[in-house]
């Protein structure tokens, strides 16, 4: 499962930094992309120090993710248009708030059964 999701998501990423290369109008997607992993990544490192316990996903977050992801914060900030930018980070946020939302749901009800 976790080399299928960190696959999908870097095939993802290529993507959409080729999409946003050929169309400036939807740039703000590698931007989302961007704000999504890297907001995921420094949530696995917070999460960790937080809680004082290993999270999953810290190492891929904090070597893989969290770089990649400020990387595509900093291509699409000087390539694009301020509005476009802006737009993908409202959208990864809000996207990565409903993927840990669904996940901390998940992981209590599984924590119950």
């Amino acid at each position: 499962m976790f080399w299928a999701a960190n696959g999908a998501l870097w095939l993802m990423m290529v993507v959409a930094v080729l999409v946003a290369w050929s169309n400036t109008t939807l740039g703000w997607i590698s931007t989302a992309l961007g704000t999504l992993v890297a907001v995921n990544g420094a949530g696995h490192i917070v999460g960790t120090l937080f809680t004082r316990r290993y999270s999953p996903g810290l190492v891929s977050g904090a070597i893989l993710w969290l770089p990649l992801g400020v990387s595509a914060l900093w291509g699409t900030w000087q390539m694009g248009p301020r509005l476009s930018w802006t737009t993908g980070v409202v959208v990864g946020i809000a996207v990565q708030g409903g993927v840990a939302s669904l996940a901390l749901v998940l992981s209590r009800r599984d924590s119950a059964a």
